[in-house]
């Protein structure tokens, strides 16, 4: 079974759906809803996940998107950077712009001079850029 399959049969399941009653809902056939739980299809077409996402009140990232636990965090580091993420606190234009510098994909791809940044637009870069680790992270632990 895929890890797609097996999250749309918990999915499934959670709700008491048959696969007949997923296939009512969604509109897709049951052998097709089967073939993919039990993996054998491979590469399900977009549109087909979408209804079965639609059906089951999910996004499609939902059944694609592997839940972020110790099974892919076996070393617990993944946890101490929620807790890190958690407990950041800026106060200052300082400790702003360390955290924003802390950050390298960020610095990569922002294309940002901190040089012309007034202390306000700091505070207001790592202020959203922490907003947004939470929210990331909140999104994850719902999962």
């Amino acid at each position: 079974m895929s890890k797609l399959g097996e999250k749309i049969k918990k999915l499934r399941e959670s709700y008491g759906m048959t696969i007949k009653d997923l296939s009512d809902k969604s509109g897709v056939g049951q052998s097709t809803i089967s073939e993919i739980e039990t993996g054998k299809a491979k590469n399900p077409k977009s549109e087909t996940l979408a209804k079965i996402a639609n059906a089951l009140n999910v996004t499609v990232d939902t059944l694609l998107v592997e839940k972020w636990d110790d099974k892919y965090n076996p070393n617990g580091e993944l946890a101490e950077q929620v807790k890190f993420i958690e407990s950041l606190q800026l106060g200052t234009p300082e400790q702003a712009l360390k955290f924003i510098l802390s950050q390298p994909n960020f610095m990569a791809y922002g294309g940002y001079n901190l040089d012309d940044l007034s202390e306000e637009e700091i505070m207001e870069l790592a202020n959203d850029m922490l907003l947004a680790m939470r929210l990331s992270v909140e999104k994850m632990k719902r999962k």
